[in-house]
């Protein structure tokens, strides 16, 4: 055969190829850079969305050339999670033990023809790059004084190497949403898992980095993918996913750590994020290009994590005035209060917003976080949110009896600080999991009771919009509160190019009768 020899391109390398094409390169540059003949680029052009998401998800090892995928999908993806969950807790796997959880996941997703042998348990390992030379997790436990260790190992290694503004931490805090301070007794000292008490949940995460510049937007878990209450909502303020329990499992985190490193990878930013051992946090996730996952010492994040060395706390003090606040304007108007889903985001990005840059630069440097030769910035004062206004809060709530007299400010902000934000998922439960991803039908399960009674919210017209604008803007000027920081104008703009928007185009036999 005459020519040279045909040598087969890995996945990583195509998508290099295609992403110099989406920067301005031309066909024949690119060509002779990856040293291949035109149609083999075009060929690689056409399934660019295929290859991109194969090498963005890692879903196979970056020196695959193929995207060859497992003839029994749905036990593949149950293995995966499970061994996720299995190196998060440091038990050792062999392959016999692969090969029997295989054949259990099969017999449970009803496959009864799926055949598991030697060759089969080589190539999911080689597909995923799996090495089980060593036990999961080995190494990774710390010694007496651990804390101290890592901050004068790790911790000053990753303070030497990144600047402030590029190290991140992140962390998960559940939250009853619509609890009101007269039921928070019942709850008190209760693990939340199943029943009446999880329907009102949501877990979060947060994140932020060291000098509190870059607060990022939330990631909210709740139980409903759809509820009730987003009809007609086209844009949330938060992230919002959805599972059975309303927790924080690996392939959430995966996902939200790769949207995380696609944006840094396109800011052309290298940066740390800093995390706790959660057994929801994948032990590595592989294909990151821009950020290096850092795991603090096991049970010490309560002295060694930014995020509960006051950060949530803070954040939770500012949902609580603002739930609050809703419950009075509510009773003003002689309305029934009830909280929804919808509500509750729309909070949590406002508290979200509420906590000062500067109270997360004081949370980093409380858990250690502090340069060489840097002056530190001044502790956090978590007791100014006990504000005057939070305490007329709270007195017009006991005075309604809402606020029971025994229950501090800071009971109710911390009730539900030791909340379960991630549990070991069970077989059926990562059985349920990879089943919910192939049916869309069962996305929307798991809608209360509660929200089913609960009428859909209308769709607001501007006109309406305009006239609640217009009538704020009236209530400011009577109260003598001066209305520049509330950018009436913005809105204004804004409302009018969503009327045009909505306004079907006329054309010219609307005007001339035929």
């Amino acid at each position: 055969m005459s020519g040279k020899a045909y040598r087969s391109t890995t996945l990583s390398r195509k998508a290099d190829a295609i992403r110099e094409i989406a920067k301005g390169k031309s066909k024949a540059q690119v060509c002779k850079e990856f040293g291949v003949p035109r149609t083999t680029l075009n060929g690689w052009l056409q399934n660019q969305e295929k290859i991109l998401d194969a090498v963005d998800q890692a879903m196979f090892r970056p020196d695959r050339k193929r995207m060859r995928t497992a003839l029994n999908g749905d036990v593949e993806a149950c293995l995966v999670q499970w061994l996720r969950q299995a190196c998060a807790n440091n038990v050792p796997i062999n392959g016999p033990l692969l090969a029997c959880k295989a054949v259990q996941f099969a017999s449970q997703l009803g496959i009864s023809d799926f055949n598991c042998n030697e060759g089969w348990v080589e190539r999911f390992k080689a597909r995923h790059a799996i090495s089980l030379k060593r036990a999961c997790g080995e190494g990774k436990t710390i010694p007496v004084g651990g804390i101290q260790l890592w901050k004068n190992t790790t911790l000053l290694s990753i303070l030497r190497e990144y600047d402030a503004k590029n190290i991140y931490n992140a962390d998960e805090t559940g939250l009853f949403y619509k609890m009101l301070p007269n039921k928070t007794l019942a709850f008190r000292d209760k693990r939340c898992i199943d029943g009446e008490h999880s329907k009102q949940r949501l877990t979060i995460l947060l994140m932020a980095n060291m000098d509190g510049s870059d607060k990022r937007k939330p990631l909210v878990i709740g139980k409903s993918k759809n509820p009730c209450c987003f009809k007609n909502v086209k844009s949330l303020p938060v992230y919002y996913t959805a599972n059975k329990k309303a927790w924080m499992v690996g392939a959430v985190f995966e996902e939200f750590v790769r949207d995380f490193d696609a944006e840094m990878h396109t800011q052309k930013r290298r940066v740390a994020l800093i995390v706790d051992n959660c057994p929801a946090h994948p032990a590595s996730i592989s294909g990151l290009k821009a950020v290096q996952v850092v795991f603090l010492p096991p049970n010490t994040t309560s002295h060694s994590q930014p995020m509960d060395s006051g950060v949530i706390k803070t954040f939770k003090a500012h949902y609580r005035r603002l739930l609050m606040s809703k419950i009075l304007l509510a009773m003003d108007a002689k309305e029934c209060f009830k909280p929804d889903v919808l509500m509750a985001v729309q909070l949590i990005k406002q508290a979200w917003n509420l906590v000062q840059q500067s109270t997360i630069a004081s949370c980093f440097c409380h858990a250690g976080f502090v340069k060489e030769h840097h002056v530190p910035p001044e502790a956090a004062n978590f007791e100014a949110l006990y504000s005057s206004n939070m305490n007329e809060l709270r007195s017009q709530l006991q005075s309604l009896g809402i606020w029971p007299s025994t229950l501090t400010a800071d009971d109710y902000i911390n009730f539900d600080s030791s909340l379960c934000v991630a549990e070991q998922c069970s077989d059926e439960d990562i059985v349920a999991a990879v089943q919910s991803k192939r049916d869309d039908a069962s996305d929307d399960s798991e809608v209360s009771d509660e929200e089913i009674q609960m009428p859909s919210i209308p769709l607001v017209k501007p006109a309406d919009a305009r006239k609640a604008l217009d009538t704020l803007q009236l209530f400011l000027a009577q109260q003598d509160i001066d209305d520049q920081l509330f950018h009436f104008a913005e809105l204004s703009s804004i409302l009018a190019m969503s009327a045009c928007k909505s306004t079907k185009q006329k054309c010219l036999t609307d005007f001339t009768p035929l």
